[in-house]
This record gives C-alpha cells, structure tokens and sequence, in this order.
C-alpha cells in the first residue's frame, strides 16, 4: 500500500536516496497511464524522483496503434533507463510484460537490455503483483484455481511461462500468497519445471533480495518459503503427491540464505540470555 512508509523508504534507501531517478513502467496494467502516475506520486511524496515509462499495449500513437515495439527499441528509452537508479513494474498481468519485453522469437528487446544493465550496475528493480512474479525465470502466466492446479497439473506455456529472471535460477515467486491461499497452486509448478525453491509474499509486504544471493522480508505481514526436494521433480504427479517438503513462514526482518537455504530470524526474534 501507498502509506507502507517501510518499504517505499527502504526502496528508496536502496536505490541511492532521495537523488534516485526511478522508471516506473506499467505495462501490465488495465488502466496504465492512472497506475503510473500514482506509484510516481507516491515515489516522490517520500523524496525520490521519478517519470512515466508509456510501454503498454494500452497506449497508442498518434494513427491509433500500438508504441509498444518502437519504445522498447527507441535509443532515448534505452538511455534513459540505463541512466536510471531503480525500475517500478505495477501491477496487472505479467503477461503484458513479457510480452512487450521479449521479442516474437524470444530475444530480449533493447529496453529489456537497458534494465538488465541497469541492474547489473546497482539498481533496483521493484514491481507490484504482476510486477513480483516477473522477476523469477518462470512465471505463473494463465493459471486457473489452486484445486485445478493440484489436480491437473500445471503446463509450460499455460500455467506458467517464461518470466525476466532477476532474481536468479531455481526460483519460482508467487503473489498475494495467504490471502489468496495460492501456496499450493506453487507446487504442481515447482515440481513440473524442477524448481527447488518457491518464494510467496503477502499482501502490504515486500521480499528484498540482494545480489540473487538473500532475501529479507519487509512490512507488514509476511512471506512463505517453500523448499521441494529434488525426488519431488522426477514424479510430476498428477493429480499432485509430493513428499519430504519443508514449508517455512518468515515476516519483517527475517532472512533467508537463498544457496544454503539457511534462515537468520530476526534481531528480535533472538533468543534472550537469561
């Protein structure tokens, strides 16, 4: 939410202060121009700067068509989001990202390139909703109710597709995760496409994780951490069986060692010494 004053200013923190310029792109969104303008006011109402990224299917030229392919290859795009400190994907459907971000043959665009340079360099890349399940290699895409996933299974190229990958390999990331009680519609995925780790956040929180190595919850409720065992991945049962599967729920300032899976509650969550 917009008053979550620990994640927008740890976001911020994180991007460099309140010099950072953040890209906010929203092309998931059914109604970009109004979800832009809002993550934008809200960015700068806690002392960062910010701009609009018109990158939708939504948003049409002057002839009435789509600016979609010429902005992901337009060299004052591709400039400007190199020149930026932090990227902001709102929320709606992933699919619209992907799509926009990936050419026809799979290729990542140059705007796609910009943001991965960006990146690489020290950015952060932050999303809402659709713009959390982006950043796992695989993404849920056409997914239908947690009881169909258990029962049928789940399909590359329906349930789930191709995500942006940032946050590095072996990791799947789902959204609205209690509230929706989606936990369980993660694992028919995990096990079909070999993933050993799923990360889940809550609604009002965020999951910070540095250089594709930890991630530390912030906010309000909290996240779901789901490890699958890799005999779990051979099966692929349908409908879904599973077995040896550790299930682990962290909130504010926990961590989590995304190689060695090893978890740091807390400071104050430290046992006292009597």
């Amino acid at each position: 939410r917009y008053d979550n004053r620990q994640v927008w200013q740890r976001l911020i923190q994180e991007a460099g202060g309140t010099t950072a310029q953040f890209a906010v792109i929203p092309t998931a969104s059914g109604n970009p121009n109004k979800a832009a303008q809002l993550v934008v006011d809200n960015i700068k109402a806690y002392g960062a700067n910010a701009y609009v990224v018109p990158l939708s299917e939504k948003i049409l030229d002057d002839n009435g068509k789509s600016q979609t392919q010429r902005l992901t290859r337009s060299t004052e795009w591709v400039e400007k989001i190199k020149n930026a400190q932090g990227i902001y994907f709102t929320g709606g459907d992933q699919n619209r990202i992907t799509r926009a971000l990936y050419d026809a043959d799979g290729k990542a665009t140059p705007l796609l390139e910009a943001i991965w340079d960006m990146y690489r360099r020290g950015g952060i890349i932050a999303g809402t909703s659709a713009g959390a399940a982006i950043m796992s290699e695989t993404m849920f895409a056409n997914a239908g109710s947690v009881l169909k996933a258990l029962q049928q299974g789940a399909h590359r190229g329906k349930e789930f597709d191709r995500g942006l990958g940032f946050i590095g390999p072996g990791i799947l990331v789902d959204q609205h995760l209690i509230t929706r009680g989606r936990f369980a519609r993660m694992l028919p995925v995990m096990q079909t496409a070999s993933i050993p780790l799923g990360l889940g956040i809550d609604e009002n929180t965020a999951m910070l994780i540095q250089q594709q190595r930890e991630m530390e919850v912030i906010g309000y409720k909290g996240a779901i951490v789901l490890e699958m065992h890799p005999t779990n991945a051979q099966g692929k049962s349908i409908p879904f069986a599973a077995h040896d599967m550790r299930i682990h729920y962290l909130t504010h300032g926990d961590k989590l060692d995304l190689r060695s899976k090893q978890i740091t509650p807390s400071s104050d969550k430290e046992r006292l010494i009597e």
